[in-house]
């Protein structure tokens, strides 16, 4: 069953709009509904986790087993604020603390199989999602899509611009 998309009201770009402002429009239809896809998937957690708590999950899964000052500069947070999200996610079983082998006074983090299998339950479904999306384009489109979406990705990360470049450093470990 289709499900006809909101009436955009004062958000539809006017006619005779510039190609820019139709490329800035559709990029900002585009962020709305992946947030919203994203934060969606959340609901596959189980247990009261928490959007900041999963972001750690997630950060870990990238990361793999790091020292919680590392996780907190990846995710652009204080250390204490990953302290006690450690400590909510090793009591819940999601995450295990340990030390450095060279520096005892130094916490390291990693998933447990049970944070490992969250991870791969909300990504596994928004990958779903987007495959979805995806494959609403028009077979015959979908090529130029997946180009464009990768030139803009990489244009983006490449791009020598540091505001820009901070405004995305988030993304590469967050929701």
């Amino acid at each position: 069953m289709k499900h006809p998309l909101p009436d955009p009201g004062p958000t539809a770009v006017p006619p005779n709009t510039s190609m820019h402002d139709r490329g800035v429009h559709a990029l900002e239809m585009l962020a709305r509904d992946v947030v919203g896809m994203t934060l969606h998937s959340l609901n596959e957690l189980e247990g009261p986790l928490t959007g900041p708590q999963f972001r750690l999950l997630l950060t870990l899964d990238t990361l793999g087993t790091v020292q919680s000052s590392r996780a907190a500069a990846a995710m652009g947070v204080a250390p204490s604020s990953v302290s006690r999200l450690a400590e909510r996610l090793a009591a819940s079983g999601h995450i295990e603390r340990g030390s450095d082998t060279h520096h005892r006074s130094v916490v390291t983090l990693e998933l447990s199989a049970l944070g490992k299998a969250v991870v791969e339950r909300v990504t596994g479904w928004r990958k779903q999602q987007l495959a979805r999306m995806l494959a609403a384009v028009p077979a015959d489109r979908q090529a130029g899509v997946v180009d464009a979406l990768e030139l803009l990705y990489t244009s983006v990360a490449n791009a020598d611009d540091d505001a820009l470049a901070d405004a995305m450093a988030w993304n590469r470990v967050a929701l």
